[in-house]
């Protein structure tokens, strides 16, 4: 039995469904009323997996609408699940904290210090993802955003290895469930996987950004070129009539013929912006929580004169310390800096300088904008224009 086989048998077989195998590579099915209005099938029906198909059945694959109509069967139910794995199930252990630590956290104008190490249990919090980039063309991807709720810790080196030990977990008996630990609000999640959805969004759309902006700049200088040919001519012909001293109707008709030729011009420029404007969709597929034991790093942050206390911890099944989050964009690149006012875990672009007044400031502690000049970090793309030609 192939995968999609069993996991669609046992989908039925929860939802109260009776499922028979029938070869070759197929299932009899006889369904509830609300199986049957979930999937649209009869009270009996027989479906198939493989090259050849049993009598009557139809087709089901990954490119099937039956993927769509397993979702509305199962409607919100599976969407969060949640796991507790106590410490008995782990024999790996944190040995050496300072190698790990000096090798895995990387500061740019600080300096650490670990001030102990603890046994714990944090609580971390995988979401799965689906966004549509549409515009001339239109992408889908997965993206994924694993968060240590005990700090905001990010912890993307969590993802594979979790799902790939998730089953095994799941099917082990836990028979001594794990209270779970207190664990950061709501309040405070949200905005955090607000700004990380749209940091990481743009990393994986940069590729698709950059072959739009290659096809959009391709058709602005066209119809540029168009124009601009347009509007020689016409100005051409102007001069000529001006050196024939013709009448000044004639002229002005050339003087329109060369507003129009702009107006249009824009127009195109406008239907253009609106072809490649680029249009994001992101919706949560999946969320998983899960409790585990981990080894937790007391750490203190300083900064010229300035200190802050966080800990870091390192769990058995990445083998690896979380990441220091940037406040600023919950970027996932791998140095921070520290900004001189509250000490925010930051990367680059979120202790930069400001492109108005070339100042740098911290972008934790004032999202809105620039405190000197408040200027914002939007940068306005600026249009191609015709040349402007002075008509005496």
């Amino acid at each position: 039995m192939s995968s999609l086989e069993n996991t669609v048998a046992r989908l039925l077989t929860a939802e109260g469904a009776l499922v028979e195998p029938v070869s070759p590579d197929g299932l009899s099915i006889v369904a509830s009323p609300e199986v049957q209005a979930a999937l649209g099938i009869p009270e009996w029906s027989c479906i198939g997996f493989g090259a050849e198909l049993p009598p009557n059945a139809k087709r089901v694959t990954l490119e099937s609408d039956w993927l769509e109509r397993l979702s509305h069967l199962l409607d919100r139910r599976g969407k969060l699940c949640s796991l507790s794995i106590p410490k008995r199930e782990f024999q790996a252990t944190l040995r050496d904290p300072e190698t790990v630590a000096a090798h895995e956290i990387v500061l740019e104008n600080a300096v650490y210090r670990i001030m102990g190490t603890t046994e714990a249990m944090t609580r971390y919090l995988l979401v799965v993802f689906h966004f549509t980039a549409v515009s001339d063309e239109k992408r889908e991807e997965l993206l994924t955003f694993c968060v240590n709720e005990s700090n905001g810790a990010c912890a993307e080196h969590l993802h594979e290895p979790l799902l790939s030990d998730v089953a095994r977990f799941a099917r082990t008996d836990l028979a001594n469930h794990v209270e779970p630990p207190q664990s950061l609000a709501l309040s405070r999640l949200a905005p955090m996987f607000d700004q990380a959805l749209k940091t990481r969004t743009r990393l994986q759309l940069a590729p698709f950004l950059t072959g739009m902006e290659r096809r959009m700049t391709r058709d602005m200088e066209r119809l540029h070129t168009y124009h601009s040919d347009l509007r020689k001519e016409a100005f051409a012909r102007l001069e000529e009539k001006i050196k024939k001293d013709e009448l000044e109707e004639s002229r002005q008709r050339e003087k329109l013929r060369m507003t129009a030729i702009e107006r249009e011009f824009l127009s195109k420029v406008n239907d253009l912006q609106r072809k490649y404007a680029l249009s994001v969709k992101i919706e949560p597929i999946q969320a998983l929580r899960i409790v585990l034991p981990v080894t937790r790093l007391g750490l203190t942050f300083m900064r010229r004169k300035g200190t802050r206390a966080y800990h870091l911890d390192w769990n058995p099944i990445s083998k690896k310390l979380d990441n220091l989050p940037c406040e600023g964009c919950y970027s996932p690149s791998a140095s921070r800096l520290l900004c001189d006012a509250k000490l925010h875990f930051l990367c680059r672009n979120c202790l930069s300088e400001c492109p108005s007044c070339h100042k740098s400031f911290c972008r934790a502690c004032h999202a809105s904008g620039c405190p000197s000049c408040s200027g914002s970090d939007r940068q306005l793309r600026s249009g191609i224009v015709l040349t402007p030609v002075n008509v005496e």
